[in-house]
C-alpha cells in the first residue's frame, strides 16, 4: 500500500525517466531489504541449532559429573535429597486413634466423645448432665 502511494506521488511530480529511475531504485532497495531479512531469518535458524546443540553437550557433560561423583563418593539418593516422604501406603490401612468419651448416656450406656454432631439421646438435653467425671 505505501508504495503505491509513492508510485502515485512519483508520477505526479517528476519526469518519466526520473520516475523510472526512482521506481527501480525503490525495486532494488526492497529486493534487498528481504534479502537481508532471509539472510538473518537462515542465520537465527542456525544459531538456534548451534544453541540445542551445545546445551546438549553441556547437559550431557553435567549429568556425567554427577554420577562420577556419586560413584566416587557412595552416595544415595537419600544422602542428596533426604528422605523423600510420599503418601501413605495402600496395604497398610491406616488405624484411627480412639479418642476418650466425654459424655455416656445412662440408660443405653452409649458414649460420645464430643466431637462431630451430637447424638440423638443428647439432643435439647444438657450436656453437663451426662459428663463423665
Amino acid at each position: 500500500m505505501e508504495l503505491i502511494k509513492i508510485f502515485s506521488h512519483l508520477f505526479t511530480t517528476q519526469t518519466y525517466e526520473k520516475k523510472f529511475d526512482a521506481i527501480v531504485g525503490i525495486v532494488v532497495n526492497y529486493i534487498k531489504s528481504q534479502m537481508q531479512l532471509a539472510e538473518l531469518l537462515k542465520q537465527k535458524e542456525a544459531l538456534e541449532a548451534q544453541i540445542a546443540e551445545v546445551r546438549q553437550s553441556e547437559l550431557a557433560e553435567a549429568i556425567s559429573t554427577v554420577k562420577s561423583l556419586i560413584a566416587a563418593h557412595g552416595l544415595t539418593v537419600e544422602d542428596l535429597f533426604g528422605t523423600i516422604k510420599r503418601g501413605r501406603k495402600v496395604d497398610a490401612p491406616r488405624e484411627k486413634s480412639k479418642v476418650a468419651a466425654k459424655y455416656r448416656d445412662p440408660i443405653s450406656g452409649k458414649e460420645w466423645s464430643g466431637r462431630g454432631l451430637a447424638p440423638k439421646w443428647l439432643q435439647g438435653k444438657n450436656k453437663d448432665d451426662y459428663l463423665i467425671a
